[in-house]
């Protein structure tokens, strides 16, 4: 796993979580999707997920239009169970201690994770391990 931050409006990033066997790639928190498709395009990883971990604007802003840029069903979009109503695009709500698959491509075991809730921010608030 490889780790690779993506700088986002003044002073944000998102996260590259790029599955080096895979060349898939989970990206955390996008409030603007041009900057993460560049620099997935960059580092030559192909976008399958996005992980949300709160539904404030300058962390989820870029779903939708990272969504529009793939085919459909290609890309899933993580996030707290509780806030699927504020998430943009949600496909796969999670709970607290909930593992998940992050990619999964070419028969590769892929990158697991696991969702941990941490309401203090945000009353959804979720944080990915």
């Amino acid at each position: 796993m490889r780790v690779v931050p993506v700088p986002q409006l003044f002073d944000n990033y998102a996260y590259l979580v790029i599955d080096e066997q895979s060349s898939e790639a989970g990206v955390v928190d996008v409030s603007d999707a041009g900057p993460v498709a560049e620099a997935a395009e960059r580092e030559g990883v192909t976008l399958v997920a996005v992980m949300s971990t709160h539904h404030h604007p300058d962390h989820v802003g870029g779903n939708m239009d990272l969504l529009a840029m793939q085919p459909d069903g290609a890309m899933r979009v993580f996030g707290y169970a509780g806030d699927v109503e504020r998430i943009p695009g949600i496909t796969d709500p999670l709970d607290d201690g909930q593992d998940f698959e992050l990619c999964r491509a070419g028969g590769s075991s892929g990158l697991r994770g696991k969702a941990i809730f941490i309401p203090a921010h945000t009353r959804g608030h979720i944080a990915y391990w």
